[in-house]
C-alpha cells in the first residue's frame, strides 16, 4: 500500500513544474511532453479518486477554479486574429495549468502526500537541470531558455531558505547550493531583488496570526540580514561573477539603470520599450485589450511569441481591465486560502508556500508570459492542495 502511494505521488510530481524538471530537460519542450505529464498525473488522480473528495475539492476551491475558468473563457473569446498560433499556444498552456490544478489537488490526500510531492518535485528539478548540462564557462546556462533554469533555481532556494524543517536540513543545504549555482549560471537578475523583498516581508509578518506587523523592532531585525545580503552580492561580484564579463554586466546592468539610465544594459532598456508598447495596446481598448497573443504582432508585425515581460502590462494589453480584474480576484482568493491554513500546519510549510507565491508574483513583473509563470501556478497548486487537506482535517475533528 505504501509503495502504491509513493508511486502515485511520483507520477503526480511530473506536474510540479511543466517547463522544467526531468521530462522537459531530457526531451524537447512541446505539446507531446505536456500530454505525457497530464497522462501521468491522470494515473495518480484515478488511483486517488473519490466522488466525495472531488465534491469537497470543488467546494473548498470554487473561487480559484471560477477565476481560472473565467480567465480561460474570456481569452477563448478574446483571441487576437493577428497571431492565431501564439494565441492558441497561450490558451493551451492556460488549459494545461487548469487541468494540472484539478489533478494535483485531487491526488494529494494528506500532509505526507504533500511533503512527498514537494520532495519529488525538488529532486527531479535538480536531476533534470544537471541532465540537461551545465556550462561553467560563464555563458548563460539553461535548457531552452536560461530564464527557466534561473526560475527553477529560485524554487530550490525558496525551499532551502524557508522550508525550515530540521529533518530535511541536509537536503535543504544541498538544494540551496544548487539553487544558487543555477541562478548565477543562468544570469537571471530579478531573483536577487525578489529574495531581498521576500526576506524583508517575512521579518514583518506574523505567521501564527497571518498578519503583517510593522514596527521599528521588525525593521531593525530585518536590517542585519539585508546588510549581509548586500555583502554577499559584493562578494559574488568580486569572485564568481568578476571572472566573467557577460554575467557581471547582466548582474549589475539593472541596478546601474536605477542611477544612470543612459548607461544601462540593452535588455533593461528593451523592457521599458515593451511596457510602453503594451500601454499603447491597452489604450486602444481599455476594457478588453487587443486580444490574447496580440502583443506578438505589435512587436514583430507577424505571428510570433513575444510578451511585455510584465504580467500586469500583459494582462492590460491583451485582456484589458476585464482580465486584470479576474487576475486580482484569483490572487485575492489564493491569499485567503493561504491565510486559512495558518495555525493548522507547521510554519515552515506555510513560509515555503507563501514565499513561492511571492516569488511567482515578483518575478512575473520582469519576464515570461502569463501562462508560462510556472512558479505562480505551482504555488497555486500547493496552496489549493493544502486547503483541501485542511478541509479534511476540520471535517474529522
Amino acid at each position: 500500500m505504501y509503495l502504491l502511494k509513493t508511486l502515485k505521488i511520483f507520477f503526480i510530481s511530473f506536474l510540479f513544474a511543466y517547463n522544467g524538471g526531468l521530462l522537459n530537460v531530457i526531451f524537447p519542450e512541446g505539446s507531446s511532453i505536456h500530454t505525457l505529464q497530464l497522462f501521468l498525473g491522470s494515473i495518480s488522480f484515478i488511483l486517488s479518486f473519490s466522488f466525495d473528495d472531488l465534491g469537497k475539492n470543488l467546494k473548498v476551491n470554487k473561487k480559484v477554479i471560477i477565476a481560472l475558468l473565467l480567465l480561460i473563457s474570456f481569452f477563448y473569446f478574446n483571441m487576437s486574429t493577428l497571431t492565431p498560433n501564439y494565441a492558441k499556444y497561450k490558451l493551451d498552456l492556460f488549459l494545461w495549468n487548469f487541468f494540472a490544478l484539478i489533478l494535483v489537488s485531487g491526488s494529494i490526500k494528506d500532509y505526507k502526500d504533500l511533503k512527498l510531492f514537494v520532495f519529488f518535485g525538488i529532486v527531479q528539478i535538480i536531476i533534470g537541470i544537471i541532465a540537461g548540462g551545465l556550462d561553467f564557462s560563464g555563458n548563460r546556462t539553461g535548457a531552452g531558455e536560461p530564464i527557466i533554469t534561473g526560475r527553477l533555481g529560485g524554487i530550490l532556494l525558496c525551499f532551502a531558505l524557508f522550508y525550515t524543517d530540521n529533518s530535511l536540513k541536509f537536503f535543504r543545504i544541498f538544494s540551496g547550493l544548487f539553487g544558487i549555482l543555477f541562478i548565477f549560471l543562468s544570469g537571471t537578475r530579478t531573483l536577487y531583488i525578489s529574495f531581498a523583498i521576500i526576506s524583508l516581508l517575512f521579518f514583518i509578518f506574523n505567521f501564527d496570526k497571518g498578519k503583517f506587523k510593522i514596527n521599528a523592532s521588525s525593521f531593525r531585525s530585518a536590517l542585519f540580514p539585508l546588510l549581509i545580503f548586500g555583502f554577499l552580492i559584493l562578494l559574488v561580484k568580486n569572485t564568481v561573477l568578476g571572472t566573467n564579463e557577460v554575467l557581471t554586466n547582466r548582474f549589475f546592468g539593472s541596478f546601474d539603470s536605477l542611477i544612470n539610465f543612459s548607461s544601462s544594459d540593452g535588455s533593461t532598456k528593451e523592457r521599458v520599450l515593451e511596457w510602453s508598447i503594451a500601454y499603447e495596446n491597452w489604450t486602444s481598448d481599455y476594457l478588453k485589450g487587443i486580444g490574447l497573443g496580440g502583443f506578438g504582432y505589435s512587436w514583430f508585425r507577424y505571428d510570433e511569441r513575444m510578451y511585455p515581460h510584465n504580467i500586469i502590462m500583459e494582462l492590460l494589453a491583451e485582456g484589458g481591465l476585464i482580465a486584470l480584474t479576474i487576475f486580482i480576484f484569483l490572487v485575492r482568493s489564493l491569499w485567503k486560502l493561504l491565510k486559512s491554513s495558518f495555525g493548522y500546519f507547521p510554519v515552515h510549510m506555510n513560509k515555503f508556500f507563501f514565499s513561492m507565491l511571492l516569488l511567482g508574483l515578483l518575478t512575473s513583473m520582469s519576464s515570461l508570459d502569463f501562462p508560462n509563470q510556472f512558479i505562480f501556478f505551482l504555488s497555486l497548486n500547493l496552496i489549493v492542495s493544502q486547503n483541501v487537506i485542511l478541509r479534511r482535517i476540520k471535517t474529522t475533528e
